[in-house]
C-alpha cells in the first residue's frame, strides 16, 4: 500500500475550523462576542460539519484504493485499527479529566444548587456509551461528558460505513460525483426539516421547559449532536467524497485554483450568517467548495494558509477540539466548587473578548502538551501494535 501525497493546504483548514468552534462555544454558553442582531458566531457550530465533509475528502485521498474492488477482512481491520488509534487516545484521556473534574464536584456542592444540565451532561449511564464511542447514536438525547467529543461518536459511525461508500462508487464511478452530493444535500435537508424540530422539541419538554420557549429558537438548522447527529455527519461525509471524485479527476481546477476563492467564500459565509440568512444544507455544499479549492489553490493566499502558524494550529486540530471544551467544563465547575465566579471582568464585549483570547491561548498551550505526550505518541504506539 503506496504512501499517497499529502495535501498541505487541508491542514490550515482543520487548524481554522477548531478555532472557530472553540468561539463558537464561548459565545454560545459564556458571554457574547458580537452585538445583539448578529447571528454571525452563533452559526460556527457548522465548523464540525466542515470537519465531516473535510473527512469524507481526506479518508478518500488516504484509503479509496484500499476498498475499490473489494472490502477484505484484512484491510478493514488495518482501516478501523488507523482510524481508532488516530481517535481513540486523546478522546479517552479528555473524558477521564472531564470525569475526575465532574465526579469531584457531584461529591463537594449541593446537586439542587447546581443548572440541570450539570446532571445531563455528567449522566453515569453514558460512560460505556462514551467508552464505545457510540453515545451520539441515541443512547441519550445530549452530549455527555466532554459534550464535544459527539463528532468523535459520529467519525467512527462514518468510519464503519466508508468502505461500503467507496465499493458503490467504483461501481458508479464518475455518476458518484452528483449521486453523493446530492444524497449528501438530502439527508442535511431531512435533518433540518424534519429531525431537529423533533430533537429540540423533546429536549425542550425533557428540561420542563414550555413550548413557546422554543419561539427563540433558531429553526431548521442541522444543530442536532445525538441520535439523527448520524444522518448529519454523513451528509457531510458524502458531500466530501463528491468533492473528492472532482479532484480525483481534476475537474474544476482551472477555476478553482485561484486563492482568492478561499478569502471570498469565508466572506461570503460570515456575511450571511451574520444576517441568518443561508440554509446550514447549502453552507455545508459550500465546504466542498471550499475544500476543492483549497486542494487546487496556488498562489500568495496558499502561501499564507501554509505557514508555520496556520500549519501548526492545523497539526494541533484535534487537540484544540477535544481540549477546549475539557478546560471550558472543568474550569467553570472548580469555580462552582469554590464558589466564585468564572471570570472576575465586567460583561462588555471588550472584557469578553480579552477574556476569549486568555481561554483560546490556554487551550492552545494545553493542545499542544497533549498532541505532544498524549495524541502522538500514544497513535504511534497503537499504530505499531495493530500492525
Amino acid at each position: 500500500m503506496k504512501p499517497v501525497p499529502h495535501i498541505h493546504s487541508l491542514t490550515p483548514l482543520r487548524g481554522i475550523a477548531a478555532i472557530l468552534v472553540a468561539l463558537f462555544h464561548y459565545h454560545l454558553i459564556m458571554s457574547p462576542l458580537l452585538p445583539p442582531g448578529n447571528t454571525m458566531f452563533s452559526k460556527l457550530y457548522l465548523m464540525v460539519d466542515l470537519f465531516f465533509v473535510l473527512s469524507g475528502f481526506i479518508m478518500c485521498h488516504v484509503y479509496e484504493s484500499w476498498f475499490a474492488q473489494r472490502i477484505s477482512s484484512r484491510k478493514f481491520l488495518k482501516f478501523m485499527s488507523a482510524r481508532f488509534a488516530r481517535l481513540y487516545p486523546l478522546h479517552l484521556f479528555t473524558f477521564l479529566i472531564v470525569l475526575i473534574v465532574g465526579v469531584a464536584l457531584r461529591n463537594s456542592v449541593d446537586m439542587s444548587q447546581v443548572p440541570g444540565v450539570f446532571d445531563m451532561i455528567t449522566d453515569y449511564t453514558a460512560i460505556p456509551f462514551v467508552l464505545t464511542l457510540t453515545h451520539a447514536w441515541g443512547s441519550h438525547l445530549e452530549a455527555t461528558w466532554n459534550t464535544v467529543s459527539w463528532s468523535i461518536s459520529v467519525e467512527w459511525f462514518l468510519y464503519l460505513l466508508f468502505p461500503i461508500i467507496i465499493l458503490i462508487q467504483h461501481k458508479i464511478k464518475h455518476h458518484g460525483i452528483w449521486l453523493w452530493a446530492i444524497t449528501g444535500l438530502t439527508l442535511l435537508f431531512i435533518v433540518a426539516y424534519i429531525f431537529e424540530p423533533n430533537h429540540i422539541a423533546t429536549i425542550y419538554a425533557e428540561r420542563g421547559l414550555p413550548p413557546q420557549a422554543l419561539a427563540g429558537h433558531s429553526k431548521n438548522s442541522i444543530d442536532v449532536i445525538t441520535g439523527s447527529a448520524l444522518l448529519r455527519g454523513l451528509g457531510g461525509f458524502l458531500i466530501g467524497v463528491s468533492a473528492y471524485q472532482l479532484y480525483r479527476n481534476r475537474i474544476g481546477m482551472r477555476w478553482l485554483k485561484s486563492g482568492w476563492i478561499f478569502v471570498g467564500v469565508w466572506l461570503f459565509l460570515f456575511l450571511f450568517w451574520s444576517m441568518n440568512q443561508l440554509l446550514d444544507p447549502f453552507a455545508v455544499l459550500l465546504f466542498g467548495v471550499l475544500i476543492l479549492n483549497s486542494a487546487y489553490m496556488e498562489g500568495s493566499v496558499k502561501k499564507v494558509l501554509n505557514s508555520q502558524v496556520f500549519t501548526f494550529l492545523g497539526d494541533i486540530s484535534y487537540s484544540i477540539y477535544l481540549c477546549h471544551m475539557m478546560i471550558f467544563l472543568c474550569y467553570n465547575w472548580i469555580c462552582m466548587m469554590k464558589g466564585t465566579k468564572s471570570f472576575p471582568l465586567e460583561d462588555t464585549l471588550l472584557n469578553n473578548w480579552i477574556e476569549v483570547s486568555i481561554f483560546l491561548l490556554v487551550t492552545i498551550i494545553t493542545a499542544t502538551l497533549t498532541y505532544n505526550l498524549v495524541e502522538k505518541p500514544a497513535r504511534k504506539w497503537m499504530n505499531n501494535k495493530f500492525r
